[in-house]
């Protein structure tokens, strides 16, 4: 694929920022699979706190393997997601994610990833033979915990695949450009059609790629809303530098792109979800 080199793209780690306000939040950043253009996956770990309550998840394009580690430990596979998901928590109970950053980093398990758009599985039904939960709950650190389900997912969910993918390619551009890219110009430097490029990438994904090139501009954009100053004579400025970073025609497509994958206005989800409080 001449003129579609990815290798020198750097990564930008998705960010859910109701899970890093959580209690002893910590996560860690490593290539997982060094087969596909974008092998890099997110471990993270976070406690409930003392109530059952429900949590805001944001559309970030990546499925999430969650486990709840209390004396009945169990996983969930959630399926990437076109608008904001409350996910239950359990009260007093720890938690253990794995964030494959590609979906084309894992095996199809007779399951296409992208049928699990919007929805989830039990982690039991996929793997009814497996004990990981208990082994996760069991084990004392959060290194401990990322090591075994590197031998858990190395084993079960690995794919081997050649490193020139088509959608692995299209991913790595899409977020180095920060959702800014044109499709029609990445189809062009793939050597492929437009047709089978879209055609590809939704197949893998389960929705297009223009939506994932909106999702991954999304997330750019709560980055450097939550990163900006908290003063309210800066509102205006922030949104202003926030709509020309980000190439929104002008402030209400920026309220109104923001508000379909969060349900929230930027204002209110600064004020809610603001990392520095």
């Amino acid at each position: 694929m001449e003129g579609f080199e990815t290798d020198t793209i750097p990564i930008i780690s998705p960010l859910q920022p109701a899970l890093i306000n959580k209690p002893n939040y910590q996560e860690h950043t490593q290539t997982w699979n060094g087969h596909v253009p974008k092998g890099e996956a997110l471990f993270y770990q976070f406690d409930s706190g003392e109530e059952e309550h429900a949590t805001l998840l944001i559309p970030d394009a990546c499925v999430d393997f969650l486990f709840s580690l209390g004396p009945s430990p169990k996983g969930v596979i959630l399926g990437s997601r076109l608008k904001e998901t409350h996910i239950q928590l359990k009260a007093n109970t720890r938690y253990f994610g794995f964030k494959p950053y590609s979906v084309d980093s894992m095996r199809s398990l007779g399951l296409n990833w992208g049928s699990l758009l919007n929805s989830e599985v039990s982690f039991s039904q996929l793997f009814p033979q497996v004990n990981i939960e208990k082994q996760l709950a069991e084990a004392r650190t959060f290194k401990e915990k990322i090591n075994l389900w590197l031998a858990f997912a190395t084993k079960f969910l690995l794919k081997s695949t050649e490193a020139n993918s088509l959608v692995g390619k299209s991913e790595v551009l899409i977020c180095g450009a920060k959702g800014l890219i044109k499709i029609e110009r990445m189809c062009q430097l793939s050597g492929y059609t437009e047709r089978h490029c879209r055609q590809k990438f939704k197949e893998v994904h389960g929705f297009t790629m223009k939506k994932y090139n909106d999702i991954i501009r999304f997330q750019n954009s709560v980055r450097l809303l939550l990163a900006s100053s908290t003063s309210a004579d800066r509102d205006s400025q922030i949104t202003f530098d926030i709509i020309f970073a980000n190439d929104y025609y002008d402030q209400s497509h920026f309220i109104r792109e923001f508000k379909t994958f969060s349900n929230l206005t930027p204002t209110h989800f600064k004020r809610i979800y603001s990392i520095d409080k």
